[in-house]
């Protein structure tokens, strides 16, 4: 479970990362 958050939580942030340029 704990590394199914990381990549979730990888994903997002690299997702926020580009929306925010």
């Amino acid at each position: 479970f704990s590394g199914f958050i990381a990549c979730i939580f990888s994903v997002f942030t690299v997702f926020v990362s580009s929306s925010q340029g």
